[in-house]
């Protein structure tokens, strides 16, 4: 009941605060904002690890036009471990958490802040980051058009969510700050330190002249967006054929440890070791040759990376554009259903047919 009550004051928010504002909307690299070198900027991005991986293109690029900015990153609870991610382009973060307490909390680090501007990242109404504008007192709110649009003072167009990828709609959000980004210079990226490697291979016992590293990751998002050991087992055994040449390994976040050695039993492929953080999995998944995984953010950071990947996906909505791994060679294995409802079968062809294609040094 009180998930109800919440769920419809955000839709009566977004309704009737939405719509008291007309922002000026910029279809073009305008500077409209006017933000001096030394401007403070807040980028909200308060939601799930995926969400972090695919904003990088956008905060570095923001970075390198604005050098000598501060930005500050708002965060989840679910998503601030990732925030390696952005150090490099970024000067502090600020950690969003859903109580009473935490929300004054976040009050006074964003006030502190004293920002010229805020960015939200969301392309979807989003009551929070309304609320979290609110917080920031800052001048100018920039976001992507949509229903809550009067809570901005600029927007950018809401590309088409059908076939338009959505790194490349959050970049559109670089255009009131009076640049373009490249498409060329859209790639996600994670950075890793030649430390960080090593202990990967370490960690996973290879060294220069072990088989090429395949890597299917149990792990979903939800439970809904996982595809199971039983459905797994079947996809690498039909896939035996191809896999010959592989060091075929089986990984999964910390709380689907059971999943994975249940699978590795069944079929006789080893474990990745467990690791303490998100950044110490982030550069095994970058040891990896080819990935296969549900949707979650190991999609981005296949991307990140460059990984070949074959990628299942619960698409709820067929009128939507899956976030598929951007800018790298990938198969998507949809089902509009459940991932349940795909045939191993499928995932086993999708696997040969990764395989089979050039792959891009």
């Amino acid at each position: 009941m009180l998930k109800a009550l919440e769920l419809f004051v955000r839709k009566w928010f977004n309704r009737v605060v939405g719509v008291q504002g007309e922002p000026i909307v910029v279809s073009e690299p305008l500077d409209v904002l006017q933000m001096p070198n030394d401007a403070s900027i807040v980028v909200l991005r308060q939601d799930r690890i995926g969400d972090v991986l695919i904003t990088i293109p956008f905060v570095r690029a923001l970075r390198r036009a604005m050098p000598r900015a501060t930005i500050t990153v708002v965060l989840g609870t679910n998503n601030a471990a990732v925030a390696h991610a952005l150090e490099p382009w970024i000067d502090g973060v600020v950690v969003y958490r859903k109580s009473l307490s935490g929300l004054r909390s976040l009050r006074r680090a964003l006030r502190k802040v004293n920002a010229d501007v805020v960015v939200d990242m969301m392309d979807n109404p989003s009551a929070t980051s309304a609320m979290l504008m609110s917080a920031t007192r800052a001048h100018y709110r920039v976001g992507i058009d949509k229903m809550n649009r009067g809570v901005y003072t600029h927007v950018v167009p809401l590309l088409d969510r059908a076939t338009v990828h959505i790194v490349d709609r959050i970049c559109q959000l670089s255009l009131p700050f009076g640049f373009a980004i490249d498409p060329s210079l859209r790639r996600l990226e994670y950075q890793l330190s030649q430390h960080d490697v090593r202990r990967a291979m370490e960690a996973l016992e290879r060294t220069p002249d072990s088989a090429p590293l395949f890597l299917v990751n149990l792990s979903g998002s939800s439970d809904e967006r996982m595809y199971g050991v039983e459905r797994t087992a079947r996809v690498l055994e039909l896939a035996a054929a191809d896999l010959v040449r592989y060091d075929v390994r089986i990984c999964s976040a910390p709380q689907h440890a059971p999943l994975v050695t249940e699978l590795c039993q069944r079929t006789g492929f080893r474990a990745v070791p467990a690791v303490a953080s998100f950044h110490a999995f982030a550069a095994i998944i970058a040891q990896a040759s080819f990935l296969v995984t549900p949707d979650t953010s190991t999609v981005h950071l296949a991307a990140a990376f460059g990984v070949p990947s074959v990628v299942l996906y619960k698409q709820h909505d067929p009128g939507l554009c899956v976030w598929t791994p951007y800018a790298t060679p990938h198969v998507a294995v949809v089902d509009y259903v459940a991932l349940s409802a795909i045939e191993p079968q499928r995932v086993a062809d999708a696997v040969h047919t990764l395989l089979r294609r050039p792959t891009p040094a």
